[in-house]
């Protein structure tokens, strides 16, 4: 049957992959009525894309009761038998709207570990336990108005465990779609050979372990033939300089800066890739979370070498198409991009085996009948 759905987001862009791309399509794809209401625009925000009615504001400056009250506002124009909520703050609008549509369902989709360690990088040691301990706790109180809690990934079902033992609770991976994913297995020959980092260009995610690992390549053999591919946007200004101030510096050094790519378009913008490189810090989220690229890179058949981090210690499939690292060994991670430069069969192998791990397990149509299931109240 039929039914209105309202996907609410005050954390993330309306395009969000997973929002978007996954299940506003998905649902729409299979009959239903999908709208998609966010605070993460700078202006308000009416428009219709891909048959999905998508609404904005601007919450940037608001209050949190404010912003609450704008979702409600427009949930009570959508008139939605089903909500999903993305953030906690969503779901005091959706527990508003069911005072008035008795019948209305609400889903909490958790992505992220709550809080996020951006929302507490400000405070100091004191003020950091507080408040990490009351967002916390809204958290487990806002999940408990939900009727199902939907997770990326088994680590961060641990808190809901335990705080909400009696709540339904489903694993939805984050897993590429085969529309928007072309193989393009690596163009590497012996000449020219392209490592890539895609992501939030920042810090805490290696770019500077990115472009060091550059410099060394270099510096071992000058006569290497290779060009990097960076594909994201900075962080902020102070990331921009500092990278533009090492690429100054290293002017030996092929760095092409793609900026910002939407998802349905990452896959052209990878398809002159050799290898994907993530040197992403350890850090608490980090370690506890699964790096959602690297269905990504495996869908496009990229080989990759990544940051030893205790979620993909776990992924044993990763030996198959790449290598575990330790991010700050640079003379190892030189050493395994070697390993390919002498070996192209391997990097063959690696890219055929990483698209038929796609292929097999990690595609979104293994798992969308889940998010149907849910939101049509068959689990």
């Amino acid at each position: 049957m039929k039914k209105k759905i309202s996907i609410l987001t005050s954390g993330h862009p309306y395009y969000d992959e997973r929002i978007f791309y996954k299940f506003a399509r998905s649902l729409h794809k299979n009959g239903h009525e999908v709208t998609i209401i966010c605070s993460t625009v700078e202006s308000e925000l009416d428009i219709v894309k891909d048959n999905i009615h998508v609404y904005g504001f601007n919450g940037g400056n608001l209050k949190k009761s404010e912003k609450v009250n704008k979702f409600t506002k427009y949930l009570i124009n959508t008139n939605p038998d089903v909500i999903i909520c993305c953030e906690p703050l969503p779901i005091l609008a959706a527990k508003k709207i069911r005072k008035e549509i008795k019948k209305v369902r609400i889903i909490y989709d958790v992505t992220e570990w709550y809080p996020h360690q951006n929302m507490l990088r400000n405070y100091g040691k004191i003020k950091w336990i507080i408040n990490y301990v009351y967002l916390f706790l809204f958290n487990v109180y806002a999940a408990s108005y939900c009727s199902h809690l939907i997770i990326g990934e088994k680590s961060k079902t641990i808190p809901y465990k335990i705080f909400l033992p009696f709540l339904k609770k489903t694993i939805i991976g984050y897993y590429p779609s085969h529309e928007f994913f072309e193989y393009s297995p690596p163009l590497y020959d012996n000449n020219t050979f392209t490592i890539c980092y895609v992501g939030i260009i920042n810090r805490e995610r290696g770019i500077f372990s990115f472009l060091d690992v550059l410099k060394r390549l270099k510096s071992i053999n000058p006569k290497l033939n290779f060009r990097a591919k960076v594909i994201g946007a900075f962080e902020n200004e102070i990331i921009k300089h500092e990278v533009s101030e090492f690429i100054k510096a290293n002017k030996e050094l092929n760095v092409e800066f793609t900026g910002w790519v939407s998802y349905d378009k990452l896959s052209d913008y990878l398809r002159d890739v050799d290898l994907c490189l993530e040197l992403r810090e350890k850090n608490f989220v980090f370690e506890h979370s699964f790096p959602i690229k690297i269905f990504e890179f495996m869908a496009c058949g990229k080989t990759v070498i990544y940051a030893d981090i205790k979620s993909l210690l776990k992924f044993n499939e990763i030996d198959e198409f790449g290598f575990l690292v330790n991010p700050t060994d640079i003379d190892l991670i030189c050493k395994k991009i070697f390993l390919y430069l002498e070996n192209p069969s391997l990097l063959q192998k690696h890219s055929q085996a990483a698209r038929m791990l796609f292929e097999k397990k990690y595609n979104w149509e293994k798992i969308e009948n889940l998010l149907l299931e849910i939101v049509e109240g068959n689990s």
